[in-house]
């Protein structure tokens, strides 16, 4: 069954991508580490809350999939998880990897068989080294389709909604705020990603509202949420204050995180219907193979030209370059390689069920 599409999350979702562009380019790439050799000190710490975007992409994640899953089985949800992820990721890995190994050197290396693991989309899980350090949010991402698929056979055997799965989990989310760090904690934290968690609930929770209107338990849920996201994200700014050796204000970041919210709860009560605009789904197509392709390969731009250009003209070449390659990933082989690949998805999906049915 198609969904709905609510246009004014695909401009957000390009912002967002925007914004973490923008905290490598202008911060990240030169602060520690020394991956880029352009600075922008003058500028940097203006863009330094960048790295946020993620943040609210994952409260995206969480209303887009409580979307899509309404009438999906299973085996339907891995399929449309697989035929949207990984087309464009591994077009993304394999111009990474060729530009790392062209271009790359001293900074930058990585090995074939780094490639190999890394096309999985599985390498946190195997402890193996990222190709580029934007992919450690689809570790993230994975462990919460996989407790999407908890849900959905929670649904089919015992008639559980998302509303009940989402209390639950914050539940949970509460107890491993409150508890003191053990083995336990870092298990189920493993397991339920509870540092991550109040986004994708609130996520939840929203799209709930945005369908179903408002409930005392959705209000009180979201309230809670916002509580966790604020509370987590203190510890980020530690160790990024740590890190990167400059200050970063825990008021500012609950600022921007409870502006996230305050966006998502208008749309959630249909108050931007005047943005929903067809024509930001044009944005919205650019923001995965953007946050794929930007970080390592803007950073090699720079390292290998950013002593003859003036690095403003750079950045702005670059970026601008980004979204073309982007388009271009989404029209030439996102789309494509994902209608391509459907139907053997489907049929591996199938078999494996009948195997799985039969034992």
């Amino acid at each position: 069954m198609k969904t709905e599409r609510i246009y004014q999350i695909d401009l957000i979702r390009f912002f967002a991508a925007l914004s973490v562009l923008l905290f490598h380019y202008l911060f990240r790439g030169y602060i520690t580490n020394d991956l880029s050799i352009l600075r922008f000190d003058e500028i940097g710490h203006i863009f330094k809350y960048g790295y946020l975007g993620v943040d609210i992409f994952f409260i995206i994640s969480g209303f887009v999939i409580a979307m899509s899953i309404k009438s999906e089985s299973i085996t339907a949800f891995i399929r449309s998880r697989i035929t949207r992820l990984y087309p464009a990721y591994w077009f993304c890995v394999i111009l990474t990897f060729l530009f790392i190994k062209l271009f790359g050197n001293p900074v930058f290396d990585a090995s074939f068989f780094q490639l190999g693991v890394n096309l999985t989309m599985l390498q946190s899980f195997f402890r193996v080294d990222m190709i580029d350090g934007v992919y450690w949010s689809l570790y993230i991402e994975l462990k919460f389709y996989m407790l999407i698929v908890l849900l959905l056979f929670l649904q089919k055997k015992f008639k559980i909604n998302i509303d009940t799965f989402s209390y639950v989990w914050l539940v949970l989310s509460i107890c491993y705020a409150l508890m003191p760090a053990s083995n336990l904690t870092t298990i189920l934290n493993y397991l339920f990603i509870l540092n991550w968690s109040s986004y994708f609930i609130a996520g939840m929770l929203f799209y709930n509202i945005y369908k179903l209107g408002y409930s005392t338990f959705r209000i009180i849920g979201i309230i809670v949420s916002l509580l966790l996201s604020v509370y987590f994200s203190n510890q980020r700014v530690i160790d990024a204050t740590a890190f990167y050796k400059t200050d970063f204000s825990i008021l500012i970041v609950a600022a921007v995180i409870i502006c996230f919210y305050l966006i998502m709860l208008l749309i959630s009560t249909k108050q931007l219907k005047k943005l929903n605009k067809q024509s930001f789904l044009k944005l919205g197509v650019l923001t995965y193979p953007l946050y794929l392709i930007h970080e390592n390969i803007g950073f090699i731009i720079f390292n290998n030209i950013g002593a003859y250009i003036n690095k403003y003209l750079l950045v702005g070449i670059t970026t601008f370059a980004m979204l073309i390659v982007a388009n271009l990933i989404h029209k030439k082989i996102e789309k494509p390689v994902a209608d391509y690949i459907k139907p053997i998805v489907s049929s591996v999906l199938s078999r494996l069920k009948i195997l799985l049915t039969t034992k």
